[in-house]
């Protein structure tokens, strides 16, 4: 199968069937190889659960895949599958997403690198120095801790030589805080790496090689924890440690001079980047490599719709500020510990803007100190991003005038790595989304429901959500946020009509109306891939709203509907019915069912209350016109219910309704009477409405065949017994001419029926 992914797009993967059971939607805890090389074929085994009957895998850079052939029982297995990926030439290193659907559902989200050094595989057996594994530099090995262990590598390597090493853990969303040292020969410390500025909890080191001879490089984790959570990539190369690009951003649409900003960077020159104007993220990844280097080292470029303006040195005092023109971005670096940038602007009285400030999600380790200062060097705003988050700053020029922005390192640390970007751009008000899930696992033709969730900023009217890219046949409901509300329970139901296989992008969107201007906003993920992976501050931007989507089987039906009796009785007079609706509960279902009767006669109505949760029966009445037409009324009974977000509508059709008399007589023969003998017919009463005795007797009876006469039913009576006697000489046979009679009064009138009923006569025994 081949799968195309645009550069710059979320994506929903749709893993689709027909069959009709249910079972657990697959998950992923890691692959191996952690990566995949760009221009290579790699066959890459998925380890996780429920993997039986993968159906596919969705990558968020471009591959073609295909099962792995010549693998035993590949894609049976719950724990494995293994897929073959060829990933194009052009593809950026860096981190970007993985999951697989099966036959159930789609896993969760993984990460997986784009890596050009060669991958190996830790041997297991390294975990004291002496036992270290022997390895090939440039190379990248993957492996994992174990509790209180260390892992070993033992490398080779020439006098002047540089090597570059770094550790891949928390990038990649595993648990792992990697320490990693370099020992001689001997064992002795060269080089001790743990948290990188740069990278947070990973870390990375270049060493100068002395002398020729073997080196061996120990990781572990901080804490002496482990376990299959705690994997790493350890690569191992002659690469740049690269933190950001100078400027931090590129400009959509056109060509982008850049240069590498960081450390171990001799000898590199300017690169060009070019963006699609249409970009839609919010950054983007870049590979930067050494001229004769072995590996290259991933960077995060911001992709803006502004002019970006570089800083030029000195910028320190009033004098020497350099001059911007507002709205666009402003690109800095803190050179020293005693550097302090200045930008000078002009700004119109009542002029709003937007600042934010932009360092570690894009890899600079600064935390910067903002603020605006008027001419006569009053403060009027400031800001601080304590901990490297992107923050906002909101501002309003009080008057006509110059006014200046001064940026300081907040704890006077410095470096070629601490850049910062300061977008400055006009105030609109507006709104952000942020979905309640990354991924669901829906039935065929089934429903999803999902919270979105809004920040208002200066606007309070309605935003109308849309899903984006699953094409015809999408259904939605509870898709508005109200107006002054901030969050809806989005209701998705999904065309039967989803093919098993197709990959499609797809986002969730909230549009509104402002001032006149079309604002449309994705709802954004990231908070739910920080949470997923161990803490990642900065996911691939590349994932944040991307949604993963897998539909499964039908749902099973979880209840049944049925009556008490084969028909609904209406007596006349009465003008009123009751009977019973009964349901049977399955798959675990214990809420309430929704009932409904349609196609009731006019002026008759239902008093048909809800089963509530755990009820199995209820009664309903019918009430209406003393007197109706004995016309057929075909009724529908209706029940319907939601589990597990699915909504189940059952209808029972054609439902008899009939129109009877309001006291009705059966009589049946214990056993045939024999000539000359006596036997009684037992009669069963039927009253509807009060109850009242009934006179009971029989006509045309069979010659020579008496009863006693009319016989009265009390009213607390619903059955007697009528004695019957044969003459000697009285005729064998069955006679059904006999007339049952049953009077009483309803409602104050006298009612009396006619019953046919069969009497058999046998004849005597000898």
């Amino acid at each position: 199968m081949s799968l195309a992914r645009p550069f710059c797009c979320a994506v929903v993967v749709l893993s689709l069937v027909g069959t009709a059971a249910q079972g657990d939607p697959p998950t992923l805890s890691h692959t191996l190889p952690l990566a995949v090389p760009p221009g290579a074929t790699t066959d890459l085994t998925l380890h996780g659960g429920a993997l039986a009957g993968s159906t596919g895998i969705w990558t968020s850079f471009a591959a073609n895949q295909s099962l792995t052939p010549d693998v035993a029982e590949n894609g049976t297995q719950p724990a494995q599958v293994s897929y073959r990926l060829e990933v194009p030439a052009e593809t950026p290193v860096g981190i970007a997403g993985l999951r697989v659907g099966t036959t159930e559902g789609i896993s969760n989200l993984r990460l997986i690198m784009v890596d050009d050094l060669p991958s190996v595989a830790e041997n297991n057996q390294n975990n004291s120095f002496e036992a270290a594994q022997t390895l090939a530099s440039p190379i990248a090995v993957d492996g994992k801790i174990d509790p209180e262990q260390s892992d070993f590598y033992r490398i080779h390597a020439t006098a002047g030589a540089r090597i570059t090493v770094e550790a891949v853990a928390r990038r990649l969303g595993f648990a792992l805080d990697p320490v990693v040292r370099l020992l001689d020969a001997q064992g002795r410390e060269l080089v001790y790496a743990d948290d990188d500025p740069s990278l947070g909890p990973d870390c990375r080191f270049a060493f100068d090689v002395p002398s020729e001879g073997d080196y061996t490089l120990e990781i572990r984790d901080i804490r002496y924890q482990g376990g299959d959570a705690h994997r790493y990539r350890l690569r191992i190369g002659n690469f740049p440690l690269v933190s950001t690009t100078f400027p931090l951003a590129a400009r959509k649409g056109r060509e982008s001079q850049l240069e590498a900003a960081g450390n171990s960077i001799a000898g590199m020159g300017p690169m060009t980047l070019a963006l699609a104007a249409d970009c839609s993220n919010a950054a983007v990844p870049m590979g930067v490599k050494l001229p004769d280097g072995a590996g290259s080292t991933a960077v995060t470029v911001a992709s803006s719709d502004w002019d970006e303006f570089v800083e030029t040195e000195p910028n320190d005092t009033v004098e020497a500020a350099n001059v911007v023109a507002l709205p666009g971005a402003i690109n800095g670096r803190i050179n020293s510990t005693r550097d302090r940038d200045r930008f000078t602007f002009h700004a119109a009285a009542g002029t709003r803007y937007t600042l934010r400030l932009q360092t570690r999600s894009l890899g600079s380790p600064a935390d910067l100190s903002v603020r605006i200062l008027n001419a006569d060097g009053g403060t009027i705003a400031e800001l601080e991003n304590s901990g490297g988050g992107d923050r906002e700053l909101e501002f309003q020029s009080p008057a006509d005038g110059d006014y200046r922005l001064v940026v300081d390192e907040l704890y006077r640390c410095a470096g070629p790595e601490f850049t910062y970007r300061v977008e400055v751009i006009p105030f609109e008000p507006g709104f952000t989304l942020t979905a309640e899930a990354d991924k669901w696992d829906v039935p065929r033709g089934g429903v999803l429901v999902t919270k979105v969730i809004s920040a208002r900023k200066e606007y309070n009217g309605p935003i109308t959500l849309s899903l984006e890219g699953l094409g015809e046949g999408v259904q939605l409901a509870a898709n508005v946020i109200p107006e002054g509300q901030n969050e809806t329970n989005l209701q998705i139901t999904l065309p039967a009509s989803i093919e098993s296989g197709r990959f499609t992008p797809a986002k969730i969107v909230g549009r509104a109306e402002l001032g006149g201007k079309a604002l449309a906003v994705v709802a954004q993920t990231r908070p739910l891939l920080t949470a997923a992976f161990n803490g990642l501050a900065y996911p691939p931007a590349a994932l944040n709203g991307v949604l993963g989507l897998g539909v499964g089987p039908v749902f099973p039906d979880f209840f049944k509907l049925t009556l008490d009796r084969e028909s609904i009785a209406y007596p006349r007079l009465v003008g009123a019915s009751t009977f019973t609706i009964k349901s049977e509960r399955l798959n675990g279902f214990e809420e309430g069912i929704a009932l409904s009767l349609e196609g009731l006669p006019p002026g008759v109505t239902a008093d048909i209350k809800p089963l509530e949760k755990g009820q199995n029966e209820i009664a309903v009445s019918l009430t209406g016109p003393a007197l109706l037409s004995d016309a057929p009324y075909p009724l529908q009974l209706v029940g319907q219910a939601t589990f597990r977000n699915q909504p189940k509508r059952i209808v029972l059709a054609d439902v008899p309704f009939k129109v009877v008399d309001p006291l009705q007589a059966r009589g049946e023969q214990a056993a045939p009477l024999t000539a000359g003998a006596s036997s009684p017919l037992k009669v069963q009463i039927t009253r509807f409405g009060d109850a009242a005795p009934v006179r009971v007797s029989l006509a045309n009876l069979p010659p020579g065949v008496t009863s006693s006469g009319e016989v009265t039913v009390a009213a607390d009576q619903q059955e007697i017994e009528l004695p019957l006697t044969a003459a000697a000489e009285t005729a064998v046979g069955a006679f059904d001419g006999v007339a049952l009679i049953a009077a009483s009064e309803v409602k104050g009138q006298a009612v009396v029926t006619r019953t046919p009923i069969t009497i058999t006569i046998a004849a005597k025994t000898e």
